[in-house]
C-alpha cells in the first residue's frame, strides 16, 4: 500500500526503495517483486525493470503473478519501441485469461499495438470482444469507435458507416444516463467526423467545451474537422490549444500520430 501511495504521488525513488525492501523481506512473494519491477519501470529505468522481471521468473510462485508480469513486460517493450516483443507479451498475458478474468487493460493495449502495425484485423477482433462482453465501461465505449474505424481501414465502408451510426446512438444513450460521460461525448464527435457530419461534430464539440474547457481532445478533434474541410489555419490554432492543455500530445502529432 505504501508503494502504491508513493507511486500515486510520483515519488519514484522512494517507491522503488520501499518495494525493493518489501521484496527482499519476503523473497517468495511474486506480487511484491511485481511492485518493485513496476515502480522501477514507472521511474523510466526500463532496462533495469526488465532485469527485475527476468529475475522474477525464477521465483517459486511466479506463475501466480505471471499475467501481471507479462503485461508489464509488454508495456516496457512498447516504451522501448520494441513493438513485436510488446505484442508477443501482450498476447501471452491474454492467453492466461480465465472465465472469471477478462484482462481489459491487456486487450485494450493489444488494440493500440495492432494499430501501430496497421493490423486492423487484430484490432477489430479485440474490439468486437469488448463489445460482446458488454461491460459498458470505458473500454466498451472505446471499442464501439474502434470497430467501425478498423472496418473502414479494411475497406468495408458500408459496414463501417452502419456501426458508426450505431455507436452514435449508444453514445447518446450513455450521456443521457450520465451527462458527465465526457469520453462518450468525444467518441460521438469522432464518429460524426468519420461519417462527414462535420457541422454536427462541431456543435457537439462546442457543447463539450461549454461543460469543461480543460479537455485537450476537444481541440484535436476540432482540428481534424477543420483540416478535413480545408481550414488549415484554424486547424493549427486548435492544435496549439490542445498542446497547451496536454503538452505530451505535441510529440504524438509531430510523429504523425493518429
Amino acid at each position: 500500500m505504501k508503494t502504491a501511495i508513493l507511486l500515486e504521488e510520483k515519488k519514484y525513488p522512494e517507491a522503488i526503495l520501499c518495494a525493493k525492501e518489501a521484496a527482499e523481506r519476503f523473497p517468495d512473494d511474486a506480487d511484491l517483486m511485481y511492485d518493485y519491477a513496476n515502480a522501477t519501470a514507472l521511474s523510466g529505468a526500463y532496462e533495469q525493470a526488465l532485469q527485475i522481471v527476468s529475475n522474477a521468473k525464477q521465483m517459486k510462485y511466479f506463475e501466480d503473478a505471471k499475467a501481471r508480469f507479462c503485461f508489464l513486460e509488454s508495456e516496457i517493450c512498447a516504451e522501448l519501441g520494441n513493438m513485436d516483443r510488446a505484442i508477443e507479451k501482450c498476447d501471452e498475458c491474454i492467453s492466461l485469461e480465465t472465465e472469471q478474468d477478462f484482462f481489459s487493460d491487456a486487450r485494450f493495449m493489444r488494440i493500440n499495438l495492432a494499430l501501430t502495425k496497421n493490423d486492423f484485423e487484430s484490432a477489430l477482433q479485440h474490439a468486437e470482444q469488448f463489445i460482446e462482453k458488454g461491460a459498458r465501461d470505458s473500454y466498451y465505449y472505446a471499442a464501439l469507435y474502434f470497430r467501425p474505424f478498423c472496418l473502414s481501414k479494411l475497406g468495408k465502408e458500408e459496414a463501417a458507416e452502419k456501426y458508426y451510426k450505431e455507436a452514435i446512438s449508444l453514445y447518446r444513450m450513455a450521456t443521457l444516463q450520465n451527462p458527465e460521460a465526457f469520453d462518450a461525448y468525444l467518441y460521438r464527435a469522432m464518429c460524426l467526423k468519420e461519417i462527414r457530419q462535420y457541422e454536427e461534430a462541431l456543435k457537439l464539440l462546442e457543447f463539450i467545451e461549454n461543460m469543461s474547457d480543460q479537455i485537450a481532445e476537444v481541440h484535436t478533434i476540432r482540428a481534424d474537422v477543420y483540416k478535413l474541410t480545408g481550414k488549415e489555419g484554424l486547424a493549427k490554432e486548435e492544435l496549439e490549444k490542445a498542446f497547451q492543455l496536454k503538452p505530451e500530445l505535441k510529440a504524438v502529432y509531430s510523429e504523425g500520430g493518429e
